[in-house]
């Protein structure tokens, strides 16, 4: 998926732009935030809230492609609309030992901890 699809793909059913800015919409204020209780479960009996595995995103590298936003099943990340960049917002969605989004970023802007974290 292109960018210029995901933008069409955030757009309103009656095809209009949805009401108020996007990154409000898509990356709610850290306040509101709830992870997903489906992607938190324990891992091999440990607390998901326990590990420290989440992607991270250097801006400086970011180019706003997308691919990390459109990629990840586990709604990780959303596009900041004002930034023109991924940003981090579920970071306890993300699969323990998971790094594909890292894989595919073409300018390696996402890093994660070592494995031995896990």
């Amino acid at each position: 998926m292109t960018f210029g699809l995901w933008l069409e793909f955030r757009r309103g059913h009656d095809g209009h732009a949805l009401v108020g800015s996007a990154h409000e919409q898509l990356a709610p204020r850290k306040e509101s935030w709830v992870p997903d209780p489906k992607f938190t479960k324990p891992w091999h009996g440990i607390a998901r809230e326990a590990i420290e595995w989440h992607p991270t995103v250097d801006d400086d590298v970011c180019i706003g492609c997308g691919t990390c936003v459109t990629g990840c099943s586990r709604l990780v990340y959303r596009f900041d609309y004002t930034r023109l960049k991924a940003i981090v917002v579920d970071p306890l969605n993300c699969m323990v030992g998971c790094t594909t989004c890292a894989n595919t970023c073409p300018t390696n802007a996402i890093t994660f901890p070592p494995l031995q974290v896990v």
